[in-house]
């Protein structure tokens, strides 16, 4: 029973862990970032044609330039 009572509250410290690291990781924005859009800024002044946050590429990085593989 001891046991018992142990898991449980591991659970109930899990869950609250959980939801609030949910609750974190949400708040966390990781589009048009100052530095991406300077960067990006900057590849198309210099004549660079890209496409932001590609979602047909794995892992959706932020800038891909689809002429070059």
């Amino acid at each position: 029973m001891f046991l018992l009572r142990d898991r449980s509250v591991f659970d109930i410290k899990k869950n609250e862990l959980s939801e609030f690291r949910s609750n974190l990781m949400g708040k966390i924005k990781g589009k048009n970032t100052k530095l991406e859009k300077s960067v990006s800024k900057a590849l198309w002044n210099n004549g660079f044609r890209f496409r932001k946050n590609v979602l047909s590429l794995y892992g959706k990085p932020d800038i891909a330039i689809k002429n070059s593989k």
